[in-house]
C-alpha cells in the first residue's frame, strides 16, 4: 500500500499540471488569481489530500501498536496478529 501512495504521490506531484498550481499557490495566492489560477480548488484539494493520508497513518501506526502490544502480551484483546508467546 506504502508503494501506491508513493506512485500516486508522485504522479500529482512530478508528472500533472496540479504541482504547478499547488507550488504557485504556495508561493503566492495573490499571484495565482492574477494567473488566473482558482485558487480556493487547490487549496481545499490539498487539505483534502492530506487528511487522507493522516487518516491512513493512523490506521497504520494503530495496527502497528496493536501488534507490538499483543506480541509483548500486554493486551487481551483478539486480533490477527501473531503471538509467539500463544503460538498462534
Amino acid at each position: 500500500m506504502f508503494i501506491v501512495v508513493v506512485i500516486i504521490s508522485h504522479f500529482l506531484l512530478n508528472r500533472s499540471s496540479y504541482d504547478t498550481k499547488l507550488y504557485m499557490t504556495g508561493a503566492s495566492p495573490k499571484a495565482c488569481r492574477f494567473s488566473n489560477i482558482n485558487v480556493d480548488p487547490v487549496i481545499i484539494l490539498e487539505y483534502i489530500i492530506s487528511a487522507v493520508f493522516a487518516f491512513f497513518t493512523s490506521l497504520g501506526w494503530k495496527t502497528f501498536r496493536h501488534c507490538f502490544y499483543r506480541r509483548k502480551g500486554r493486551s487481551k484483546n483478539t486480533g490477527d496478529c501473531s503471538n509467539p508467546a500463544s503460538g498462534t
